[in-house]
């Protein structure tokens, strides 16, 4: 009984003082689909989006699960991720949907549905 009660009192002790580990925090970004899917292309405008969140941090996943690396983007040259710019995916038709993946933490960013 006491060996359990010493165990249980370890393990919580581990998990309070986070000695267990915090994960990777996860990426977050809010996007704004620019205009109607424009033949099989969508470009959305990045709105707001984590401090030193890269372009190549980031899965770009389409309904019919293709995934994206590198879709065309306007980086100025440092591959850092700033509101106000622009990424355009192909592969786009109007009623699919685009699930941004955060490759780090492996958690679902956000989820779009191309109009």
């Amino acid at each position: 009984m006491v060996a359990i009660t010493v165990v249980l009192a370890a393990t919580i002790y581990v998990w309070v003082s986070g000695f267990g580990g915090g994960g990777s925090k996860a990426m977050s970004m809010a996007i704004t689909q620019t205009a109607t899917v424009s033949g099989t292309s969508a470009t959305f405008r990045v709105d707001s989006v984590s401090q030193g969140a890269k372009w190549s941090d980031i899965d770009y996943i389409t309904t019919d699960n293709t995934t994206y690396r590198s879709p065309t983007n306007t980086d100025d040259g440092d591959g850092i991720i700033e509101a106000g710019e622009t990424f355009t995916v192909t592969d786009a038709e109007v009623g699919d949907t685009l699930t941004l993946r955060d490759k780090t933490s492996n958690s679902i960013i956000l989820t779009k549905t191309f109009w």
